[in-house]
């Protein structure tokens, strides 16, 4: 049975196209009816009616309460943005996605939707997340259709590396299996990296073959909510460099450095909104 949930109080700007094209979920789709995605074994409906947010479920229990912490409803938005709100660059990217914000997704499915995402686009990465829980997942029925949960890892084990390339992940199989058997073999290892601090978090999860800065970076924001982190890669230090030191090549550690004395213990926020505004821009 669906249940129809009327949320009148919306927490804090909210864009869901913005948050749900911005690269840190792969899961979601757009609709007629809204936009309907498969997250935390459930399928949901989401839209907006009015100054009401409707969400429509397959799974009644929780549902209040998995929307407040899926969009970090306990994070001051405006306070937070007001924060890294420092220079022309980012103020431009807050004032016209104003509304994206940070997600806190499921662990296990976080970390290999960005092993996936190694060298890869966002609209292939969307394409592979699918594969693997059509193929692996479970199946739920949900307005008329059927959608399929992210696989366990021990339904990744049990398909092998083989399966997965055949899947067309290619070099990424052999470190989705290391994941799904690191995750097994320690099965604390939310709360490991949930206790830890960024640094102490980024080696332990660094431990999985095939995880490095980036990847880690990404599960400690997007799925354990750590914002004093910054994801990079070679792009993202492209427009850094472009940004905030005229083009010139700089090493990696003067970028943190600056990163966390500009935008301070919410950069991961500002990694967000300036990763989507230059991403958008087409002078990027």
């Amino acid at each position: 049975m669906e249940e129809v949930l009327k949320l009148i109080k919306d927490p804090g700007n909210i864009n869901f196209y913005y948050t749900f094209d911005s690269g840190q979920a792969f899961r979601w789709t757009v609709s007629s009816r809204g936009f309907i995605g498969v997250v935390d074994r459930r399928v949901v409906n989401i839209k907006k009616e009015g100054d009401a947010i409707l969400v429509f479920s397959n799974r009644e229990e929780g549902v209040i309460e998995w929307f407040k912490s899926y969009f970090m409803a306990d994070l001051d938005l405006e306070r937070a943005l007001k924060a890294i709100d420092v220079d022309p660059y980012i103020h431009s990217a807050i004032e016209k996605y104003r509304g994206l914000r940070l997600l806190r997704q499921d662990p296990w499915e976080t970390l290999v939707s960005f092993i996936i995402s190694a060298n890869n686009n966002i609209p292939r990465i969307k394409g592979l997340v699918e594969k693997l829980s059509t193929r692996f997942g479970e199946p739920q029925e949900f307005q008329e259709r059927v959608y399929y949960t992210f696989p366990e890892p021990g339904a990744l084990l049990d398909a092998g590396e083989k399966a997965l390339r055949e899947l067309g992940v290619g070099f990424r199989a052999s470190y989705i299996i290391n994941a799904a058997r690191f995750v097994t073999e320690n099965p604390d290892w939310e709360e490991i990296v949930r206790s830890s601090g960024a640094d102490e978090g980024r080696e332990y999860l660094k431990r999985i073959k095939g995880v490095g800065d980036k990847i880690a970076d990404c599960v400690l924001l997007y799925a354990f909510s750590k914002m004093d982190v910054f994801p990079r890669d070679v792009w993202i230090n492209r427009v850094l460099e472009k940004l905030y030191f005229r083009g010139n090549k700089v090493p990696p550690s003067r970028i943190k450095g600056f990163l966390l004395s500009h935008f301070g213990d919410y950069m991961g926020l500002a990694q967000l909104y300036l990763y989507y505004w230059a991403r958008r821009d087409s002078r990027m």
